[in-house]
């Protein structure tokens, strides 16, 4: 994972909403993901792949600016542990409460969807994030070397979450893909 996220989170923006990303966005998250990272960028058809998987969540963080950060929650079926694969800020947006906000949407999206743990990956060399991470509790798990393109080391953090309260980031999709299921489960048992 690659994370590259704000400084301070001392001025919170008022009009800042964390959104499920749509297929417009992939442009603005490409533009982000080049601005932000130097190495290990995610393509264009990773953030298309995100948007209609049924098992990441791609979630936006907008303000009337535009798109200023995202996070890509990775789940894996049957298994209660999610993944931050990558959370991204927008430089011009440090210090607004941008990855903090998008942090704690990625853990209600992560127990919304069963997730009783949430893991993930950051540089070692990335003591801003690792401040971030500790401070909303989570733990070093362990070291990584070579983790990155660049042959950086990466810290391993995890931490486990609460119960879903059914509150958190509401996703189209996921209405969606419950939508589908509900018709695929009446097709079955009309096939029966």
């Amino acid at each position: 994972m690659h994370s590259r996220i704000s400084r301070s989170e001392a001025k919170p923006r008022a009009d800042l909403v964390i959104r499920p990303a749509e297929p417009p966005d992939v442009d603005p998250l490409l533009a982000l993901e080049n601005a932000v990272f130097e190495t290990d960028r995610l393509e264009r058809r990773s953030f298309q792949h995100a948007v209609r998987s049924p098992t990441i969540s791609l979630l936006v963080a907008e303000t009337a600016e535009g798109v200023v950060g995202y996070a890509m929650i990775l789940r894996r079926r049957g298994s209660v542990i999610a993944h931050l694969g990558s959370i991204a800020v927008a430089p011009a947006a440090t210090g607004m409460g941008v990855g903090k906000r998008l942090l704690a949407a990625s853990e209600s999206d992560a127990a919304a969807h069963g997730g009783a743990r949430l893991r993930l990956e950051v540089r070692e060399d990335n003591a801003v994030a690792q401040n971030l991470y500790e401070t909303m509790g989570y733990r070093r798990l362990d070291r990584i070397d070579a983790y990155y393109e660049d042959g950086a080391a990466a810290c391993r953090y995890e931490k486990g979450l609460p119960a879903a309260s059914g509150k958190g980031v509401s996703t189209h999709r996921s209405r969606k893909v419950n939508a589908r299921r509900a018709r695929s489960d009446r097709h079955r048992a009309a096939d029966r």
